[in-house]
């Protein structure tokens, strides 16, 4: 073993981590004041990056809001939150992550895209309150196939790098089949909601289709009416021709 010299006390030697060479008590004593100083100025360093970040999300979103509230200025943002918040909240995550990100046009196009299937929904709830729910167990159906589908990619990067265990093997297999599930009664809801959309739009063309046949029942009375609109005669004394001589422009053609 070294020995050190008698004149130096034991008091007054350090030992280094990778050194067993002795450290006067002041040099010592300098270097853990650096070390502190460092220590400190990292940690402080630190949070004011986190809450910098933060900072400028909070400023890209309401940005981001003032326009929403713009555009769409009958619809609440609290409003399409909440429905997302229940239905989908994945995309609120986001929509939330780009805002951090300062990726201000995928933001506003995740936000965006929201607000008008929203929209859409409400439309249809005024319709059919049936059809609504279907549409609304829709979204969920997407959400849940969306997490399965992410964890199952967790889980075959796990794999990959030889980190599966028993329980990580079950799963992958339980999140297939819950995959699989999904996409299946998504399949079905979205079927359902196509059925139900041409029969009201055949219902809605039988409407047009009468209201066409008497419109052209009443031909000769709808033309004498405009023709009194545009030039104030009276069409009894003065139509310079028969009703029915006058060629429909369907018939032209």
């Amino acid at each position: 073993m070294r020995k050190f010299p008698s004149s130096m006390c034991q008091s007054d030697l350090r030992v280094s981590r990778f050194s067993v060479c002795p450290i006067p008590r002041r040099t010592a004593s300098w270097a853990l004041a650096l070390f502190v100083f460092w220590a400190c100025a990292q940690s402080s360093a630190a949070p004011k990056s986190t809450g910098a970040s933060a900072k400028t999300g909070s400023k890209t979103r309401r940005s981001l809001l003032v326009k929403f509230r713009s555009r769409f200025r009958s619809l609440k943002p609290g409003v399409v939150f909440a429905y997302y918040r229940s239905s989908a909240p994945d995309l609120l995550d986001e929509f939330e992550m780009h805002c951090r990100n300062r990726a201000v046009a995928k933001a506003d196009k995740t936000l965006n895209g929201m607000a008008r299937h929203y929209l859409r929904l409400e439309q249809v709830r005024r319709r059919s309150a049936d059809e609504y729910a279907r549409l609304v167990e829709l979204d969920t159906l997407d959400y849940q196939a969306r997490v399965a589908g992410k964890r199952i990619i967790q889980l075959g990067r796990l794999a990959a790098r030889g980190e599966m265990t028993e329980d990580r093997t079950a799963e992958l297999e339980r999140t297939r089949k819950e995959l699989a599930r999904k996409l299946a009664d998504s399949f079905a809801h979205a079927h359902d909601n196509q059925l139900v959309e041409i029969t009201r739009l055949e219902v809605e063309l039988k409407s047009m289709r009468d209201l066409l046949e008497r419109r052209a029942a009443n031909r000769e009375t709808i033309l004498r009416r405009r023709y009194f609109k545009l030039c104030g005669e009276d069409a009894e004394e003065s139509f310079p021709f028969a009703a029915k001589d006058v060629s429909m422009h369907a018939e032209k053609k």
